[in-house]
């Protein structure tokens, strides 16, 4: 399960993160998955549910994934399509195999939330 190591890394980069804008804590993420990934949105989740209440988690923060389906460009007729089934990679219109593929591999952090340090924390 890579998932686990993904959410790891991506903490550490929002650890990172929040450390140079004066978050004290995380409560809410969101992150954008291509639907070719081959990430999966449910282990990811397990795996920041299970990083919860750990530095930058808050024990309550929020997980929001958006799944980004593939753009495709018909070389054949210049159709332009969303791919909605990850095994067919045909022209809508007509047929064509001949595609162009744009995106559905991606993973980022759209944006997070956190709560703000104060004086008092950064003295503990």
């Amino acid at each position: 399960m890579h998932e686990t190591a993904l959410m790891y890394d991506i903490l550490r980069t929002l650890e990172a993160s929040a450390e140079e804008n004066n978050i004290e804590e995380i409560t809410e993420l969101k992150l954008v998955i291509g639907s070719l990934s081959s990430i999966l949105p449910d282990a990811l989740r397990f795996a920041f549910d299970s990083f919860k209440g750990s530095p930058p988690l808050a024990k309550d923060a929020v997980l929001e994934i958006e799944e980004r389906k593939p753009e495709a460009l018909c070389k054949s007729c210049g159709c332009s399509f969303t791919i909605e089934d990850p095994w067919k990679f045909f022209c809508p219109q007509c047929g064509g195999a001949d595609i162009k593929i744009d995106g559905g591999e991606e993973l980022y952090i759209e944006y997070y939330k956190g709560r703000e340090r104060t004086v008092d924390s950064k003295e503990n």
